[in-house]
This record gives C-alpha cells, sequence and structure tokens, in this order.
C-alpha cells in the first residue's frame, strides 16, 4: 500500500529527529567557540523558528534591511506552510521543549537553568555530531541559515523578535487573503 505524498510530509513533520538535529545546528552556532550561551528560552524558539521556516529567514532579513542570500528554494517560498505561519508560530510550544530535552537524553547538549534564561552547551557527543552533520552537504543549508540567524537575530530583545515574528505573520495572513 503506498502513502500518498501527504501522508510522507506529515510523517516527516513529526520526526523528532529533523528537528532535533535542526536545533542541535542552530544551538552550537549559538555557543560559537566557547561551547556556552544563556539565552532566553522563549529567545531560542523564536530563532529556531525562523531556522525551521526558512521563508521567515528571509522575510525578517528584508524588515531589518539585511541582504544576504539565505538559500532559500522556490518551493520553501510557496509551500503551503509558508502560507500558514500564524498556526506555527508558538515560542510556548510545549513541542521545543521537548526537543530540548530529547538533546539532553541523548547526551548532545547540557542545560541548566540560570533565573530566566538556559545555560546551554554542547556535549562531546554533540560536538562530534554537529561536525558530523556539517561536513554533509544535505545540512549545508541549515548551518548558513543559523550563521546568518547568529548574525544578525541572536542579540535583539525578546520584544524586537517577538514584533519582527508578528509582522511577518500579519505579512503572510494579509497576503495569503489577496491584499497587500
Amino acid at each position: 500500500m503506498s502513502t500518498s505524498l501527504l501522508e510522507q510530509v506529515i510523517r516527516l513533520e513529526n520526526q523528532d529527529e529533523l528537528h532535533s538535529v535542526r536545533l542541535l545546528i542552530l544551538i552550537n552556532t549559538l555557543t560559537g567557540r566557547k561551547n556556552e550561551t544563556s539565552i532566553f528560552i522563549t529567545t531560542l524558539a523564536k530563532l529556531d523558528f525562523i531556522l525551521r521556516y526558512p521563508v521567515v529567514l528571509e522575510r525578517a532579513l528584508k524588515l531589518i534591511n539585511v541582504v544576504k542570500n539565505a538559500a532559500i528554494h522556490e518551493a520553501e517560498r510557496n509551500s503551503i506552510e509558508s502560507e500558514m505561519l500564524a498556526f506555527s508560530y508558538s515560542p510556548w510550544s510545549s513541542d521545543f521543549r521537548r526537543l530540548l530535552v530529547l538533546l539532553s537524553a541523548r547526551s548532545l547538549i547540557t542545560w541548566r537553568l540560570d533565573g530566566r534564561q538556559i545555560e546551554l552547551k554542547l556535549t562531546s557527543l554533540g560536538m562530534k555530531l554537529n561536525d558530523e552533520l556539517a561536513s554533509r552537504v544535505e545540512f549545508s543549508e541549515i548551518l548558513q541559515q543559523s550563521k546568518i540567524i547568529k548574525t544578525n537575530f541572536s542579540t535583539l530583545s525578546n520584544a524586537k523578535l517577538d514584533s519582527l515574528l508578528v509582522s511577518i505573520i500579519k505579512y503572510t495572513t494579509v497576503n495569503t487573503k489577496g491584499g497587500k
């Protein structure tokens, strides 16, 4: 019995491994050479949202007047997910926190709560896996986009990031309804 394309996409979307890999690459990029960062969990979730949806990255760069090649494919610009961003945006999602717990349970990261922020580090196993992923062409775009996110958005306050994302979602909602 063959499965439809829609069923395959839904199954892929529900794969924790895919999302864990993306988050591991982002955390490694944010921690940099010192392999440590302190960040609000909602900020990390918002940065991951920008990475998860490349069209958000492209639109966010335009809003802050940065011209960079974010390696966005035409299929990502025109995907149904891009039109449904308002339903996907939730930096308070338990799914995101579950990914952090999975990365920790797999001994890929360590984290500790420090007030309202979390201190993140990759373990030696996490660094080894990240290095393997970084050497594979399939993950080169995620790596490039993570670097763009770190450079342009990681120092923004939670409020500024939220405002930026709300603007992108409003733009998407208006434009998918035929308005400008």
